[in-house]
């Protein structure tokens, strides 16, 4: 006995599922790459800072209000340092916190 078929597809549906596999890899690579300008585009700034004798505390205060950069830190890690002086102009954010933390042992 036979049995019947209501729907039978006319070929084959590979090419559908090549189209489907290119479109997800074409969205994938879309979002990998407005993540990374993004990002880049995040730590492209540059600040200006002339701080004298101020706590670690205040300065990565200042740091944060000026950019968009936030930080997570122990409150013992602001005990160990003592008053810090930054006087930059014109720099990147990394820059200012390596001068920050130049001949310490925080990293």
């Amino acid at each position: 006995m036979k049995k019947r078929q209501l729907f039978k597809p006319q070929g084959s549906l590979k090419p559908f599922n090549k189209m489907l596999l290119v479109m997800k890899l074409l969205v994938i690579t879309l979002i990998t790459t407005f993540f990374q300008a993004n990002a880049e585009g995040f730590s492209q700034k540059r600040l200006t800072l002339k701080i004298e004798s101020a706590d670690l505390r205040s300065v990565i205060g200042q740091i944060e209000k000026k950019s968009q950069y936030r930080f997570l830190y122990s409150p013992e890690i602001l005990n160990k340092t003592g008053k810090i002086s930054v006087n930059v102009n014109n720099e990147y954010v990394p820059a200012i916190l390596d001068k920050i933390f130049q001949g310490s042992t925080i990293s």
